[in-house]
């Protein structure tokens, strides 16, 4: 949104309109088959907005372009880790890697891989896109 010459970003993540259940971001409907204990749900089973949910949509952002398929989110956990370590084996920052495995660890808060994207190239694009079977 621009006001008076100044440039605002607005979340829509977690809208609702009058007393209606909250518009969640469509990768949280799916987080929540995975029952992961770091993503707090609602009596409806919607996963509450919080730091690891936005870090969560973020890295499901990034899997998505890295991999060229738009529902990279509906992967199950396995067809995850396989892409991750198919990443690692070629090559791929290890700090990027480590900060998209956290989003599926009960055990630590999400790490956002903001301060590792400038180690993508588009050499690194290629072979994320390559092997992707999805």
């Amino acid at each position: 949104m621009v006001s008076n010459d100044n440039v605002f970003g607005i979340d829509t993540d977690g809208m609702k309109i009058f007393n209606e259940r909250g518009v969640t971001n469509f990768y949280l409907y799916h987080l929540t088959s995975h029952n992961i204990d770091k993503y707090e749900t609602d009596c409806y089973g919607i996963v509450y907005p919080s730091y690891n949910t936005d870090i969560y949509c973020y890295c499901m952002m990034i899997l998505s372009f890295l991999s060229g398929n738009k529902n990279f989110y509906i992967n199950d956990l396995d067809d995850f880790n396989s892409y991750l370590k198919y990443l690692k084996s070629n090559g791929f920052d290890e700090c990027l890697i480590n900060s998209l495995y956290t989003i599926y660890n009960p055990d630590i808060d999400n790490i956002n891989p903001l301060n590792y994207l400038d180690s993508l190239c588009e050499d690194k694009v290629l072979i994320a896109r390559k092997n992707f079977t999805r």
